[in-house]
């Protein structure tokens, strides 16, 4: 009877041993076809990288070709030009002919002829340049309408710092120009000193700066492309924030709803590192087109005056406190304790549905050391409202935390 026990505990043991086996089999099985796909996936983004990074250096190259070409041809003209009124006048000299009229002496003619010689090569060359003059009626002189631009992929806004453009593709006209300030007038009955303007400013901050105002036109959805760059710029990656008249952060404007505006303006902005500066894009869009104004005027991005404490108002380790003692089920976690994760607060308040909040950065702690990101979370300053941030769409959504409050 003995032996019959031992030998069932035996082939129980061999038969638990087989399947732990095979379940073994089976997820060493899908992590390699989980391995296999990934590798394909990744493979494939980075050939249709390719392919467009391809598509677009052959479109610019066509564009150069077809710039060069009108610069060609127009030299051509001109130089075909010049000798045409060459040989005019070589005729008109060997007639004998007055050109500038009568009274004046052969020699003065003759010097005449030489000066007009001399200044049609130059004429010849702003011919060719594409550099055109118009008389106003007052006699003054009136620049040509600015020639339009290839879309910049990028701004500068500081030195060598580049922030990625208003994203546009093919069929939109871009115009690109720099801004002037105008001068301050002084106050009435005052002789100060003049203000510093923009461009002062720039070059108090240290570092090579030409404020830009690029015009968009053609735009086929500006409302849709505005919103999307604004979410872009806001992510935790770029760092910029919306911002009001006095720098101060403020919610971004609502582009949605029952009725979506059809005309609007956003200023992102972000602190210059160790600089009283700020990179700041103004977009001001209406439908249709869309005005980028990339400057660096004085000053700092600055968080919003939270509402004075009273005494539902918690401290920042009590608040995070009492998000450690929620389940992670509420958080939308894994696990049964929120032991395993570490919570990081970022500096600064945070508005949410006019709440004053605390950004926070939830972190699972892995074997090794290594933390991975488990999401990121804005707490009420008096720990009754959570919400979670989606990254990709820089949306957060309201979590239920009151019954497990209780």
């Amino acid at each position: 009877m003995k032996q019959d026990k031992v030998d069932k505990k035996v082939q129980k043991a061999e038969q638990k041993a087989a399947k732990a086996a095979q379940q073994v089999q089976i997820v060493a099985q899908k992590a390699e076809k989980a391995a296999q796909k990934q590798a394909a996936r990744a493979e494939k983004k980075a050939a249709k990288q390719t392919r467009s990074a391809e598509k677009k250096a052959a479109k610019e190259a066509a564009k150069a070709a077809k710039a060069a070409q009108r610069a060609e041809q127009a030299s051509r003209k001109a130089e075909e030009k010049r000798a045409k009124i060459a040989a005019k006048m070589a005729e008109k000299a060997a007639a004998g002919e007055d050109v500038e009229g009568g009274g004046e002496s052969k020699g003065k003619k003759k010097g005449k002829k030489k000066l007009l010689l001399l200044l049609l090569p130059v004429v010849a060359v702003a011919v060719g340049a594409g550099v055109f003059f118009f008389l106003r009626k007052d006699g003054g002189e009136e620049e040509a309408p600015p020639e339009p631009i290839v879309p910049p992929a990028q701004y500068s806004v500081g030195g060598e710092t580049m922030v990625p453009a208003l994203p546009v593709w093919s069929g939109v006209t871009v115009y690109g120009e720099e801004i002037v300030p105008e001068p301050e007038e002084p106050a009435e009955g005052e002789e100060g000193e003049e203000g510093e303007t923009p461009a002062e400013d720039s070059a108090a901050s240290g570092v090579e700066f030409t404020p830009m105002l690029y015009t968009y036109q053609d735009l086929t959805n500006a409302r849709a492309l505005v919103s999307a760059y604004t979410t872009l710029m806001t992510t935790e990656d770029a760092g910029f924030f919306v911002i009001d008249e006095t720098m101060t952060k403020i919610d971004p404007p609502s582009f949605d709803g029952e009725t979506p505006p059809t005309s609007g303006t956003v200023q992102l902005a972000r602190n210059m590192p160790e600089s009283d500066f700020v990179q700041s894009l103004t977009l001001d869009w209406k439908e249709g087109s869309c005005t980028v104004a990339v400057e660096l005027p004085a000053g700092r991005v600055k968080d919003p005056t939270p509402p004075s404490s009273g005494s539902s108002g918690q401290g920042v380790t009590k608040v995070i406190e009492s998000l450690k003692e929620l389940p992670p089920s509420v958080l939308g976690l894994e696990g049964d304790s929120m032991d395993d994760y570490r919570i990081y607060t970022q500096d600064g308040i945070a508005w949410v549905d006019e709440i004053p909040c605390l950004r926070m950065s939830v972190y699972r702690m892995e074997e090794g050391g290594v933390n991975e990101i488990a999401g990121h979370f804005f707490l009420s300053t008096d720990g009754q409202h959570v919400y979670k941030l989606n990254v990709g769409t820089n949306k957060v959504v309201e979590l239920d935390i009151q019954d497990a409050l209780k």
